[in-house]
């Protein structure tokens, strides 16, 4: 029957979901990758000033950030040496977190340790949210200007 089906597709779902969030995932980076240490682009305003958060300044950080948290932060170390993306490391309590903003300021993900979600990245998300605004602010000024010329 329909439901049947329904019910294993679901059941395939959940352990999916499961896996992701509780798999170490090592990203793998080509051989040239893992070698350079170019640095990350900073934002067009001053970092965020909270000692629990830390701009991931170059490619290093970035691999290093992916292998102490168990997740793919690595795969976007090349998007953050270009400034399309923006990575931050998290310390709040005893809590950990990478966070990612695209380069207009909006958090895209915000994760502890193997993906999962935490105070530190629950935190991280609102704080970097806030001080992306002025981003969103920058880049609006920019279009504004490009639509008149």
């Amino acid at each position: 029957s329909q439901s049947r089906y329904n019910e294993g597709f679901i059941r395939l779902a959940e352990k999916a979901d499961e896996w992701h969030r509780t798999a170490r995932w090592e990203y793998n980076l080509p051989k040239d990758l893992e070698e350079k240490d170019s640095p990350t682009k900073k934002p067009i305003i001053p970092l965020p000033e909270h000692k629990e958060l830390r701009f991931l300044a170059s490619m290093k950080e970035v691999r290093d950030e992916g292998r102490e948290m168990g997740h793919c932060i690595a795969s976007y170390a090349e998007k953050a040496v270009l400034g399309s993306c923006f990575l931050f490391h998290c310390d709040y309590g005893e809590e950990k977190a990478s966070i990612m903003l695209d380069k207009y300021g909006s958090v895209v993900q915000s994760f502890g340790p193997k993906n999962c979600t935490n105070q530190a990245s629950k935190w991280a998300s609102v704080e970097l949210a806030k001080w992306g605004k002025k981003i969103a602010e920058i880049w609006n000024k920019v279009d504004e200007v490009s639509e008149v010329l």
